[in-house]
């Protein structure tokens, strides 16, 4: 029996997962872990956590593969975006990662915004300048931890790590090298210009190759570490969220992915690159080689659900799936519209489409008859509606009608969530039997990169795992949505001219250094 061994680096949790070649799953094993939430904003991690996590899952896929006479004929990388860890020439990392959520590097836009312009930024890498990406993080280390950027032999991703851990190889792949601000888009080659403004040098940074690469194999301590054979070919697939719309059967023009994990990505795929007259949509490099995407990301949403959940579930964060579970019962007692609350969920900032690093979470329109049922059920149509203001931006420079938008995810596995992805994109959604799509992305790009199929589509075919389902929109809840969709960007705009944003930000620094019964 041969095998596929897909890896899954995520926010809150590794995933690997060995599947057929027709794309049955045969085992899956998981090892979670969290970043470090800081009151100023920042948020770390230890590569330690992925360092175990590697080991645990990749033991468990080895151990299967042993115990059932198993050819394993690959590992396929995915991983999240746009974080940045600073190794040495041994890959040891020097410092903690500094998560793609965190929000402290906006002095080292304005510095790069200073080099060049925001226009300009957006035309070369397809993005904004924003404190998600990694050019201002790198830049960040020059300004505040001077000995480690200069002990730095390279800034890697999450990918890059996990590539270098494996074979002992710094690389990249486009799909992952597009977020880092640094990479012409369009060229898909680092920027000089971009190089030159952010104060990276070049051999600084891991080496390119295309999405879907056989970089070398595993490594034989790693091998025999975790039960794996010796020489197994490793595959850098790409970003975990372009590798999603593989999984996902989101594969050319007209199709949307909609992928709701920590956050909200909408993706859909274009033939080249394609740039929003407002900035208000992202222009990335596909996992397919030669195509590229649209996107639209919501940071702040699973999280923001969970987060809830524990602040007001049944148990008060003792069990997580319970609490999840009184709070979806909230959001099924308040009607769409809950009862006129509004919610900002900008709680980590704003993506798509408003890209504002100080936007704060806002519950809006509260009185007295309104209650916790009516702000669960706010909080979660507050998502779907960020992601509907990003869709309605993406079709507005995609020449193609958006048809189908395919949803994906943990929280898809709430049934009115799905309902209200429906309803607010005014769109029938697609709802695929599998709801982990980056590792089933994973082992579509393996099937290619190997030859075992010639296509995505025909890999993609061949790995269908059950029927998809369809839920097609109320008609009836339109008009609440829509005039809910014009209320919340009101707010928006409101909080953001009248300078609000801004003088919470100061608030907090000031209200963080409190302690209870001294002075600040």
């Amino acid at each position: 029996m041969q095998t596929i061994c897909a890896l899954d680096v995520g926010t809150s949790s590794i995933r690997g997962t060995l599947y057929t070649l027709n794309g049955k799953e045969l085992v899956s094993e998981s090892h979670g872990y969290s970043p470090n939430f800081y009151k100023d904003g920042r948020v770390r991690q230890s590569t330690e956590d992925w360092d175990r996590g590697i080991r645990h899952v990749l033991s468990a896929c080895g151990e299967y593969a042993v115990s059932n006479n198993a050819e394993v004929l690959a590992i396929a990388v995915t991983s999240q975006r746009a974080s940045v860890v600073p190794v040495d020439r041994a890959g040891k990392a020097l410092d903690e990662v500094f998560m793609w959520q965190d929000k402290t590097t906006s002095r080292q836009c304005d510095l790069i915004r200073k080099e060049v312009s925001a226009e300009d930024v957006y035309r070369i890498t397809g993005l904004r300048i924003d404190p998600y990406f990694s050019a201002p993080k790198i830049l960040w280390y020059r300004d505040n931890k001077p000995d480690v950027y200069a002990a730095a032999h390279k800034f890697l991703g999450v990918q890059d790590y996990v590539a270098f851990v494996l074979t002992g190889r710094f690389v990249s792949d486009y799909s992952q090298a597009c977020r880092t601000m640094l990479l012409d888009v369009s060229n898909r080659e680092w920027s000089r210009r971009m190089l030159d403004a952010s104060f990276v040098d070049r051999d600084r940074l891991p080496e390119l190759t295309s999405p879907g690469t056989i970089i070398g194999n595993l490594s034989s301590g790693l091998a025999k570490e975790t039960s794996f054979p010796g020489k197994t070919p490793v595959i850098l697939a790409g970003g975990d969220q372009q590798v999603a719309a593989l999984g996902m059967g989101v594969l050319e023009a007209g199709s949307v992915e909609a992928n709701t994990g920590t956050g909200s990505f909408l993706i859909t795929p274009v033939p080249e690159p394609l740039f929003h007259p407002e900035s208000r949509t992202l222009c990335s490099i596909a996992a397919i080689p030669g195509q590229w995407v649209v996107e639209a990301g919501v940071l702040t949403t699973g999280i923001l659900y969970s987060w809830f959940a524990g602040e007001f579930g049944e148990t008060g964060r003792q069990n997580e799936q319970a609490d999840i579970l009184k709070v979806n019962q909230l959001v099924r007692e308040s009607p769409p519209g809950a009862h006129g609350v509004i919610v900002l969920p900008h709680f980590k900032g704003s993506a798509a489409p408003f890209w504002n690093p100080l936007a704060k979470g806002t519950i809006f329109n509260l009185t007295l008859a309104n209650s916790k049922a009516d702000i669960a059920r706010a909080l979660l149509e507050s998502l779907v509606l960020e992601m509907g203001a990003g869709l309605k931006r993406m079709r507005e420079i995609i020449p193609a009608e958006l048809t189908e938008i395919c949803v994906a995810g943990g929280l898809t596995r709430f049934e009115l969530f799905n309902q209200m992805q429906a309803d607010i994109f005014e769109t029938t959604v697609r709802i695929p039997p599998s709801s982990e799509a980056s590792s089933r992305g994973a082992l579509i790009s393996a099937l290619v990169s190997l030859g075992v199929e010639e296509s995505y589509q025909k890999a993609f075919d061949s790995v269908r795992d059950g029927e998809d389902r369809y839920i097609h929109p109320n008609s009836s809840r339109f008009d609440i949505y829509r005039k809910a969709a014009l209320l919340r960007e009101a707010l928006y705009n409101a909080l953001n001219t009248g300078d609000v944003y801004a003088a919470a930000e100061d608030f907090s620094k000031e209200a963080s250094e409190v302690k209870e019964g001294g002075k600040c």
